[in-house]
């Protein structure tokens, strides 16, 4: 999500999504803390795309059928690339996620103070980013996250197990240089019942 050298603050909305984006290793001690906002913030949900509808359905005869039809698609796809894991030392995969926050924080008026979206580590889990250095006064002087303590209670944790799922991947040989590239595997949402490829879905 951030480029190198920008730091921004990334949280959970509960303590197993947390624990789970961690990725601690066997024997690991983490330590957790409950925080709470300590003013409105201006939030782009991103998990929300995935059951939104419009109020407008699409109709194969309008003329901008193509455009609105890849438009949803675009914003699917990008809710899993933001969701997806970093992979170390393959940094430069999320050059695309990492422009968009930072259109979000510096280009977009008003400017967003942060992202959520679902956690690729533990289903049914939100993740919280928020952009620090986005958040600045009038004068432009840089401003606290707007984060405090919930309690004063520090929890903390040992990891005495970790369970892995593996599945099948496919891959191709490029025709120029040989390589063997791997074809990732995109998560594609389950159509609502009753949905059709014409609805309102974004």
């Amino acid at each position: 999500m951030n480029a190198e050298g920008v730091s921004v603050f990334y949280g959970s909305l509960n303590a197993k999504t947390c624990l789970a984006e961690m990725r601690p290793a066997i024997g690991s001690d983490i330590a957790l803390i409950k925080l709470k906002t300590t003013r409105k913030l201006r939030v782009l949900d991103f998990s929300r795309l995935n059951s939104a509808r419009s109020s407008r359905r699409l109709s194969f005869f309008q003329p901008d059928f193509r455009v609105e039809t890849a438009r949803r698609q675009f914003l699917r796809l990008l809710h899993t690339l933001i969701a997806q894991p970093i992979t170390p030392g393959r940094e430069s995969d999320y050059v695309i996620t990492q422009t968009m926050a930072e259109y979000l924080a510096h280009v977009a008026k008003p400017a967003f103070d942060g992202i959520m979206f679902q956690s690729a580590q533990h289903r049914g889990g939100t993740n919280l980013v928020l952009f620090p250095n986005a958040m600045v006064n009038e004068a432009g002087e840089p401003q606290d996250l707007p984060l405090a303590l919930a309690d004063a209670e520090v929890r903390l944790y040992k990891t005495q197990s970790v369970a892995y799922i593996h599945e099948p991947q496919h891959v191709y040989t490029a025709n120029d240089s040989g390589e063997v590239v791997p074809i990732r595997n995109v998560h594609v949402p389950r159509p609502i019942a009753g949905d059709d490829p014409f609805n309102g879905d974004f």
